[in-house]
């Protein structure tokens, strides 16, 4: 449901699928555009589908924060920078998405921290006061950005799950596996399983 083509139409369709499966949607993911168009073509889509999170990256974040602030505003959504690949340490995020602000937020990608070898359960708490979404994702050896099932990697996954718990995190996490060369189906279900009995 690309904000760049979604049609009215796409909309409902995708509105009424939801509705019958019982499902709702905590974030979208994704690039958002690099222009006021761009983003306010993603935020509508988010609040048409109820989604009060965009969490991804935009480029208008670092050329004119205060639209990407007023658009997200007026759409009552919040932009959720996630580091995503470049920023290695949570100072990092921090310096992308400046001063705190309303409607901006982080969205933390632990299967990036653990490519660079920082502990995402630390990430989870440095970013504490501006975690807005958590792309829970595992990835085989530091160095690498290759996704697996939790449990098979480098990120100690629940331990960042404890340490959300910990602090009182209660926004949306979403099971991310992005092997290139199979369905990631039957891994994400048990990785979901996991994930589970960590939250009890």
């Amino acid at each position: 449901l690309n904000p760049a083509w979604a049609t009215p139409e796409h909309v409902a369709a995708a509105k009424r699928e939801l509705e019958r499966r019982h499902l709702s949607v905590p974030s979208l993911a994704g690039g958002f555009g690099d222009t006021r168009e761009a983003f306010e073509k993603s935020c509508r889509v988010a609040a048409e589908l109820g989604a009060p999170v965009l969490g991804g990256s935009s480029g208008l974040l670092f050329r004119d924060k205060n639209t990407l602030l007023d658009v997200a505003r007026e759409h009552n959504v919040v932009f959720a920078f996630e580091n995503h690949p470049d920023e290695r340490t949570p100072t990092d995020v921090r310096e992308r998405i400046g001063s705190p602000a309303p409607h901006l937020g982080v969205c933390l990608d632990t299967g990036w921290f653990g490519t660079y070898g920082y502990s995402a359960a630390q990430a989870a708490s440095e970013l504490a006061d501006v975690l807005a979404h958590v792309h829970l994702k595992d990835v085989k050896e530091v160095g690498g950005h290759e996704t697996c099932r939790y449990g098979a990697g480098v990120v100690d996954l629940e331990a960042c799950v404890q340490q959300l718990q910990r602090q009182g995190y209660t926004g949306g996490v979403s099971v991310e596996h992005e092997p290139e060369d199979k369905s990631p189906n039957g891994d994400l279900r048990e990785s979901l399983k996991l994930l589970q009995g960590w939250l009890g």
